[in-house]
């Protein structure tokens, strides 16, 4: 039966890895976090699962002699496997290692079981012709809704993910130019050229020189194997399938880009141009910092040297030796993008022999492919060398797509050519057996991998929110399936803080330290959680930890917390001593030193810093109350008025703020009303006492004041209404009459006029110059 046979296996393994090839760059989730990278590890685990299965029905037709790297292959996968007891974040590297297994199970896989890499072939082609298309269309600013972090991206989630995937997949494709069929190479060179031109479109550099090293190591193992002139005249044989697209794709290189990029990572205005970024490529800082990264992971490298850190512990180490060099308080690098160097500092240099053992299996079975003009093996290889030459300024080795593809290209270049049947072997059940159980590891783990991508995503967003109570729910969710993102941590810790919960917040942080030892935001967050539980000796031990590793870009807000801790705890002058010999304050920083210099009595130091703190944080409410209390003791009523006023107008805090500056302003506006109405400025004194008004001072000689100045200003209407107000609440101050009768009489009411006169008169029992006055008035206003 056909079940039986000992053919179905291998047929079954080659339509699983076709099947994963088509399937890999196209899937893609519209909700969670990793919107590529999760769906991509469900696919691999299929096609795990797949190969695991069809080694179990072909255990009698497997020929390992096909498969001459898997010793160091597996030798390098059991030694990461060792390197995860190591790990500071086992959930993450666990992750790190089954993408690396599960690309040993793709590349023995298909070494085993691929009889015709065209196949193969034929699906990436297909697959890469829809991504490209798709890539193509974004970058002309059509838009199809794809989700991306840094377009273009198509499919990929990523530009430079994309550029991983291209770099490689315009080799594979190219396979197919080698076939007799007509279709076949019609497929290859448009496949080809749309993913040249999508691969240009990313503005990914380490992908370019990837391509263009592979390129010209294949014209070379071309010309020593059958020689120049075999391989000119095939140029010139195939010149128009050649410079059609070559001018297409040369062409790319001058297209602008016409979308809108409103991704997390934009395409700035550097790579906008071809001819833009290879100036930016060559100016100091070109490199965006890449070096420096690779300076500080040799230094990692040199302290841990043959078994380097342990695996996912890169970025948990890091800020130790970069200190802030490159990296800020709250922006720290994930990977040093070089995955050789990756590997050497967290595997050692035990690893690392291990890793290059098998590339050299690898190459050496390239090289006799070549030999025996097997071009597709070929073509394969030189896929595999573009991807780990773009690895070395990138990051392939955590993206499943590039693990996938780098696998299966090292499979179909590295298998060697072997003549005569396999020798039944029960230990082949057992290979397939293994390989089948890590599939089933790898459905679980992906199940808690997608669930905690979903809840993390949905914490990002509630903190967008403010929803503090719905983004602490979720990051703990996320964090019972495991810490696939210490991130996750943080978000919890946010949460609680914004919520008070200064001893959740602690809890949170001091696990933080668990797997991010030395990053200076954890250490801060720390001390401002004991800063809210009131514990100083340990936000100061907090925040010095902090500081011992760090001295870069945010370095100041370290400073400022312990030096506000010092404050508190009475050691002034090291406090002061802190804040003055920091270049690096923050506006906190030098809030709290212009609080230091106003306790002294330095005004002008005081003003100065309160300055530089809003010059950093415009919107620093508290800068201006400070500022305003040390302008009212220099006398300046004026200045610290208008401080006031902004504090109010923009203070969101505490409320006893609002009454002490509610307080003052009652204070000042009486004094620097008169100021103004000495000074003849009527019109801005008619301001301070509505202002007076309306921070509820409603004395009635404020009224009359207004009632007085609105009257010489000509505005009656205005001061009428102020009278009318006034006798309404303080029917008892009769001068408001006095008052409205000088108006009216001003505004030509006589009888108004009259009207209030009598009533003043009427109703005073004392002041005789005022009644005198009333009294000439309405002499005045009766005669004819």
């Amino acid at each position: 039966m056909f079940f039986e046979s000992e053919r179905f296996g291998k047929h079954m393994g080659e339509w699983v890895l076709i099947l994963g090839a088509l399937l890999m760059p196209l899937v893609i989730f519209t909700q969670g976090y990793r919107i590529a990278a999760t769906p991509k590890f469900f696919v691999f685990v299929g096609v795990v699962l797949g190969i695991g299965i069809a080694l179990l029905f072909a255990w009698q037709s497997i020929n390992w002699k096909r498969v001459p790297f898997v010793l160091p292959w597996v030798a390098f996968l059991v030694y990461t496997s060792v390197r995860v007891f190591s790990s500071l974040n086992v959930d993450a590297a666990v992750e790190i290692l089954l993408l690396q297994v599960f690309g040993g199970v793709v590349g023995i896989g298909a070494a085993l079981l691929v009889d015709h890499c065209v196949r193969v072939y034929r699906a990436i082609a297909i697959a890469g012709s829809v991504v490209a298309l798709l890539g193509i269309l974004e970058y002309m600013g059509v838009s199809l809704l794809l989700p991306s972090g840094g377009r273009p991206s198509a499919t990929l989630g990523f530009r430079n993910i994309a550029g991983m995937y291209l770099a490689i997949g315009v080799f594979l494709s190219a396979g197919l130019f080698l076939q007799p069929n007509q279709k076949d190479r019609w497929l290859g060179i448009v496949s080809v050229t749309a993913m040249m031109v999508f691969l240009i479109f990313t503005r990914t550099r380490g992908a370019w020189v990837g391509v263009l090293v592979a390129v010209f190591c294949g014209l070379f193992v071309v010309w020593r194997v059958v020689g120049r002139d075999i391989l000119v005249k095939w140029l010139f044989s195939n010149k128009v399938r050649l410079v059609v697209p070559f001018c297409v794709i040369l062409g790319a290189l001058f297209v602008p880009p016409r979308f809108q990029d409103k991704s997390p990572s934009r395409l700035d205005e550097k790579k906008s141009t071809v001819g833009a970024l290879v100036q930016f490529s060559a100016e100091e800082g070109g490199d965006r910092g890449r070096l420096k990264m690779w300076y500080h992971t040799l230094r990692m490298v040199a302290d841990a040297p043959l078994f380097g850190v342990g695996l996912h512990n890169w970025s948990a180490y890091y800020p130790r030796y970069d200190q802030g060099d490159m990296m800020g308080i709250v922006v720290a690098p994930k990977r040093p993008h070089n995955d050789f160097l990756w590997i050497w500092a967290e595997l050692g240099t035990v690893g690392l022999v291990f890793y290059l053992w098998f590339v050299v299996y690898v190459a050496m079975q390239f090289w006799q492919g070549a030999k025996d003009r097997n071009w597709g093996v070929v073509l394969a290889g030189l896929g595999a060398l573009a991807l780990l030459v773009h690895s070395c300024f990138s990051f392939a080795r955590e993206q499943p797509i590039a693990v996938f593809y780098l696998s299966l290209a090292l499979g179909l270049a590295g298998q060697r050519c072997v003549c005569g049947n396999a020798k039944s072997d029960w230990r082949n059940m057992g290979v397939g057996s293994f390989v089948l159980a890590v599939g089933v590891v790898g459905c679980v783990w992906s199940v808690a991998l997608y669930r905690f991508d979903i809840e993390f995503s949905r914490a990002l967003q509630f903190k967008q929110l403010f929803q503090h109570k719905n983004q602490i729910h979720a990051a703990k969710k996320a964090r019972l399936e495991g810490i696939f993102d210490h991130r996750v941590l943080l978000l919890e810790g946010l949460g609680r803080y914004a919520l008070d919960d200064f001893k959740g917040a602690r809890e949170v942080y001091q696990a933080y330290l668990q797997c991010q030892p030395y990053l200076p935001a954890v250490h801060n967050n720390l001390g401002r959680a004991f800063d809210g539980l009131g514990d100083d000796d340990k936000a100061e031990k907090a925040y010095s930890k902090g500081l011992e590793t760090f001295s870069g870009d945010g370095a100041g807000i370290l400073i400022s917390n312990l030096a506000a801790v010092y404050k508190r705890q009475g050691k002034v002058d090291l406090a002061l001593d802190m804040y003055e010999s920091s270049t690096h304050l923050s506006a906190e920083g030098h809030h709290n030193l212009g609080l230091i210099y106003a306790e002294r009595g330095l005004w002008d130091q005081s003003l100065s810093a309160y300055g530089q703190a809003l010059a950093l944080a415009p919107d620093m409410s508290i800068a201006h109350f400070s500022m305003a209390g040390v302008q009212l003791l220099q006398g300046d009523i004026e200045a610290a008025s208008e401080r006031f006023e902004i504090f109010l107008e923009n203070w969101q805090g505490k409320p006893d703020y609002v009454r002490d500056a509610t307080l003052r302003l009652r204070q000042i506006y009486p004094v620097l009303g008169d100021q103004y109405l000495r000074a003849q400025r009527f019109g801005d004194a008619g301001q301070v006492y509505e202002r007076l008004l309306m921070l509820g001072d409603n004395a009635p000689s404020i009224s009359n004041n207004l009632v007085l100045i609105y009257g010489r200003l000509g505005q009656f209407d205005k001061a009428v209404k102020f009278g009318q107000l006034a006798l309404r609440d303080h029917p008892g101050f009769i001068q408001m009459h006095l008052s409205l009768g000088t108006v009216y009489e001003s505004r030509g009411d006589r009888e108004r006029a009259l009207m209030h006169y009598r009533k003043f008169i009427n109703q005073s029992a004392s002041d005789a110059p005022l009644v005198k006055r009333a009294l000439d008035r309405i002499t005045r206003l009766i005669q004819p």
